[in-house]
């Protein structure tokens, strides 16, 4: 592109991003009408004047057919042989990269809303039985803070087996899990009694025992 915005050239690639026939159609265009957002300044020729170079910018962009995307735009400022400031710009369609981002994020928020609001437990401990991850109702079932609680293994609240024992079963259990009864020590010392589900699963080469746990004092109580 030129300094007041023009289209210069574009190669093959360009025009199918921007769903054009030819060259000379799209040499037509002024790069502010290609974006969706014309007051985005970024990647205007002034702002690329001042700064000289545009790294990975993402803006929405608009086609031939006046349908949106997200692109990846890089540029840097370049003088031609005559003398003229020219902009040489770099993009690549990224819709489907955000469309995933956005799924990932969906999916993030959907499952911290499950741990947040369960009334169980739960804890997930790695291959040496360290806590990596737990919620709000684990913590606050042994009395600990979040932050607190991940300094903490099994075997710091587990009142009813030794660390042996436990560190065998954490590297026993898989995906088709366990259902057992045990018994649980606060951080005050108090114990009380807990039914556990467990499931293990390797994720990036490193083992994860998943981990939900339920307070059943009162019905050991009325039984």
């Amino acid at each position: 592109s030129l300094p007041g915005g023009r289209i210069l050239s574009a190669n093959r690639a360009a025009l199918d991003i921007f769903g054009y026939d030819s060259e000379e159609e799209l040499c037509t265009r002024g790069l502010p009408e290609l974006l969706v957002d014309a007051d985005d300044g970024r990647l205007l020729p002034g702002s690329l004047e001042r700064n000289g170079i545009a790294r990975g910018l993402e803006l929405r962009m608009r086609r031939k057919d006046c349908s949106d995307f997200w692109a990846s735009v890089s540029a840097i400022t370049q003088v031609s042989e005559l003398g003229e400031r020219q902009h040489l710009c770099f993009v690549e369609d990224v819709t489907e990269r955000k469309r995933s981002e956005a799924a990932l994020a969906d999916e993030l928020t959907w499952r911290r809303i499950l741990l947040e609001q369960s009334r169980d437990g739960i804890v997930v401990l790695d291959q040496d039985g360290g806590v990596v991850e737990a919620n709000l109702r684990f913590a606050g079932m042994l009395g600990y803070s979040l932050e607190g609680l991940r300094h903490l293994h099994v075997w710091d609240w587990d009142a009813t087996l030794p660390r042996d024992t436990l560190l065998e079963m954490v590297s026993t259990v898989d995906e088709a899990g366990d259902h057992f009864e045990s018994q649980h020590r606060r951080k005050d010392g108090t114990i009380y009694d807990v039914e556990i589900s467990t499931n293990g699963a390797v994720l990036g080469g490193r083992k994860y025992i998943f981990c939900v746990c339920r307070d059943i004092t009162e019905r050991k109580r009325a039984e």
